[in-house]
């Protein structure tokens, strides 16, 4: 039987080759066709069963009632023909699809779109493109997945069908996919035997098998196969071995690297980028933790060469003697210089053609009988370098005698026994005469010159035999005189006549700047440089030295008894002095200089306690006997002045009128009161005041003491005295002058109030009014008193008139 699902508009009929039944699921009628053996159609079955029990192969038709059309369909080995009207949903003879679903979900054909080729063909509506292969039992499971974009195949797994399936297809056009969906491996086999796996991990070849290519073996577990010739791997691990019949091939700038990590390195490099070399360069590159290249024979190759590793790259060829202590060093460059060492031997031969023509010993350079030292070049290249600071650098024998040893220590050479030598004798490292020895210049005047060779240290020197003595040196700019002996001076001397930008300096055992004398600036320094700006400067703390009692540490003037000269008898002298400061003049090509504080001399503070010092007393000047003199009579006179810590000067000077006279100031700080006070003679006391002293507030205030002076501070505080007084205007303005008044206020007509600027005790004061304006019916009066103030009030007394503004003077008197 076979069940068709769905519209029957497009369903109507199926054709069975060998069935005994058609099956329609809605009531459709159905009628047999001329056909002897068929029975008759059950119209009356809504099921629309149609029995054909009896039908003979190619003779029967059954005709199904499909909508206005009829369809026919011929029984045989398989379906011949059928007519149908246009619509799917029918198998109808060799194009016929056969669908399930609604529309065209999903559908089987028999195609022969391809004429030489019949296929089967099943189709996926675009609805889904999924095809699911379960079990029965799992036909309606939920599987949950989205629709695709290209028809796939799922082959669910009884387990958990929903969730685990293999995925077959998804096939874009450039990539399909075979998944393992819910599981962790894909197993590929052969005849139920498991031959390898894809996991996560890749592919897995089972023990045993091989990958191989065009059924060559190219790889198993261990070895690579007999098929690769070639091979594109940047790294084949760790090999413990390796035979090759054939070349090893390393590509241009590709390293073969022996030992651990990179400890040896060689390749073909083509990192030569000189214009003159286009072709590569084989390199051998060394690790930093050795910098060595042996070469050995191979029976010595694992030999411990017991040599420490070097900064720069050596090459050892050893010896097959000893090979371990005897061997050639090459190499070793430092960027300076470079070695070639016979180790465990004493000799290095160069030779040419196998003729030995140079040796090189601890003894030194031997050259053969026979053979020459050739200079060629052009003139001035032919030098023979001496190493430095050696006594005897280079020696000329004879026999065992040294007849010239050049010593690069002092320099000088040494010409042993005497010689005499006739021509232009140049020495540009030093000369030495023996005892009783000169060197006689003949010729004209101002032809016999001692020339030295400029740019150099020590270019003439005279010595003692062990000490130099006088050294010229032509390298230091305006070259250099070192004496180091005393000098001693007989005739005139002058330093720098012409007047150059030189310098002269002093050192001392410790200060390097003892005296300085600058050139340039016509400067002098003692202790230290120049200062500039300063004719002279001292720093007596350049050095240390110790603190004597009444010694000037920068500068001591010794008490002394200093012989004047005769000037001629009972001669007067205005001014003497040990030290003079003259009167300065200053000028300035600047214009509009100004300067705060000018002076002769200037003495910044007094000493300041530091480091384990402390001054009890401590003095800007100290004048510790004998008098400060200020001017000198006849003179122009002189002042004292004192600057205020702030701002401000004090100016103390003499009279102008002759007087000469002595004060003497008092012994003590005196006391609280007291006034400083003369007898007459210049000396001065502190002394009490003996009259009237002023009274205080209270005493003018109770006016009683008779042992006090009033003053004009506290006169006003007397009981006697007005305490506020003014004169106000028509207008009730104030008008001044007042006393003790802050202001006047004009109330309205005639009232006005008056404000004191210091208050009274209380309101028991008095006060007199006066107007002056009117005639004698106008009188003031005064209301609402208060201790700071007090309103005034102007009546006019004639009848109907009442208060007036007119001109009021005020007196008031009481206790504040």
């Amino acid at each position: 039987m076979v069940r068709l699902t769905g519209n029957m508009a497009t369903n109507a009929g199926v054709a069975i080759c060998g069935g005994t039944a058609i099956y329609f699921p809605t009531s459709v009628s159905a009628t047999e066709s001329t056909a002897a053996g068929c029975g008759t159609a059950d119209t009356t079955n809504s099921s629309g069963v149609f029995s054909c029990t009896s039908l003979a192969a190619n003779k029967y038709d059954i005709r199904v009632n499909c909508g206005s059309a009829f369809r026919w369909f011929r029984y045989a080995d398989e379906i011949q023909h059928a007519t149908y009207q246009t619509g799917d949903g029918c198998a109808c003879g060799t194009e016929g699809n056969f669908y399930f679903g609604i529309g065209n979900d999903f559908g089987i054909r028999w195609s022969t779109a391809d004429a030489s080729n019949h296929a089967a063909v099943m189709g996926i509506g675009d609805t889904s493109q999924q095809m699911h292969i379960t079990d029965a039992a799992a036909m309606n499971t939920d599987w949950a997945r989205c629709a695709g974009t290209h028809p796939e195949l799922a082959i669910h797994s009884n387990t958990t069908p929903a969730s685990d399936y293999l995925a077959i297809g998804n096939h874009d056009g450039t990539t399909a996919t075979v998944d393992v969906v819910g599981g962790t491996t894909l197993n590929l086999d052969i005849s139920g035997t498991t031959e390898g796996h894809i996991d996560a991990d890749g592919v897995c070849v089972i023990t045993g098998n091989f990958y191989s290519i065009n059924n060559t073996s190219v790889l198993n577990a261990t070895t690579l196969g007999s098929g690769v010739v070639n091979s594109s791997l940047t790294s084949v691990g760790t090999l413990t071995g390796a035979t090759l019949s054939g070349d090893l091939v390393l590509q241009d700038d590709v390293d073969l690297a022996l030992g651990t990590g990179s400890d040896i390195l060689v390749r073909l490099s083509t990192a030569n980028g000189h214009a003159c070399s286009a072709c590569e360069d084989a390199v051998i590159a060394l690790s930093d933790c050795d910098q060595s290249l042996h070469i050995t024979d191979a029976a010595a190759v694992a030999t411990n060469w017991n040599i420490p590793g070097t900064t720069h790259p050596n090459v050892y060829i050893h010896s097959n003697t000893t090979p371990a202590t005897d061997y050639l060093r090459l190499g070793g460059h430092t960027g300076t210089t470079a070695s070639i060492d016979v180790v465990g031997g004493t000799t290095l031969a160069l030779e040419i053609a196998g003729n030995t023509e140079l040796t090189v010993t601890a003894s030194g350079l031997n050259v053969p009988a026979n053979s020459d030292i050739l200079f060629t070049g052009t003139t001035g290249t032919n030098d023979i370098n001496l190493v430095d600071c050696l006594a005897d650098a280079l020696s000329i024998v004879r026999g065992s005698t040294d007849v010239i040893v050049f010593d690069t220590c002092t320099p000088r050479v040494t010409i042993t026994p005497v010689t005499t030598i006739t021509g232009l004798i140049t020495a540009t490292g030093g000369m030495t005469l023996p005892a009783n020895a000169d060197i006689a210049m003949t010729g004209t005047t101002g032809t016999n010159d001692i020339v030295l060779t400029n740019g150099l240290a020590d270019a003439l020197s005279v010595t003692d035999g062990s000490a130099d003595i006088l050294v010229i040196d032509t390298n230091t700019t305006g070259n250099l005189w070192t004496l180091s002996s005393a000098l001693h001076v007989e005739g005139a001397f002058v330093f720098n006549e012409g007047s150059a930008d030189l310098d002269a300096r002093f050192e001392g055992a410790n200060n390097a700047n003892l005296v300085t004398l600058d050139g340039g600036t016509d400067s002098l320094g003692f202790g230290s440089a120049v200062v500039a700006g300063a004719f002279m400067d001292i720093e007596p703390g350049a050095q240390d030295r110790d603190m004597v009692t009444a010694v000037g540490m920068a500068i001591n003037l010794e008490a002394d008894s200093t012989q004047i000269n005769a000037c001629g008898n009972c001669a007067t002298i205005a001014v003497g002095a040990a030290i003079h400061l003259g009167t300065q003049t200053y000028t300035s090509t600047a214009t509009g200089l100004t300067v705060t504080d000018l002076s002769v001399l200037h003495i910044v503070g007094e000493p300041v306690d530091s480091t384990n010092v402390t001054g009890t007393r401590k003095y800007s000047a100290l004048i510790e006997t004998g008098s400060l003199g200020l001017g000198i009579p006849g003179g122009s006179g002189a002042t004292l002045k004192f600057g205020g810590s702030t701002s401000g000067i004090v100016t103390v000077q003499v009279p102008a009128a002759p007087c000469t006279y002595t004060w003497t100031l008092p012994p003590n700080n005196g006391g609280a009161s007291q006034f400083l006070q003369t007898d007459g003679c210049g000396v001065t006391i502190w002394a009490a005041q003996t009259g009237l002293v002023a009274a205080s507030v209270a005493e003018m205030e109770a006016g009683c003491s008779v042992a006090v002076a009033t003053t004009p501070g506290r006169q006003q505080r007397h009981v006697s005295a007005a305490k506020a007084w003014v004169n106000i205007t028509a207008a009730g303005a104030e008008s001044c002058p007042s006393y003790n008044i802050t202001s006047v206020g004009d109330c309205c007509t005639g009232v006005h109030l008056i404000t004191f600027a210091t208050d009274f005790s209380n309101a028991l004061y008095v006060g007199a009014s006066a107007a002056l304006g009117r005639g004698a019916e106008t009188v003031p009066n005064f209301d609402s008193i208060l201790a700071g103030s007090i309103r005034l009030v102007v009546m006019d007394m004639t009848d109907g008139v009442g208060q007036v503004d007119e001109v009021a003077g005020q007196v008031f008197f009481g206790d504040q």
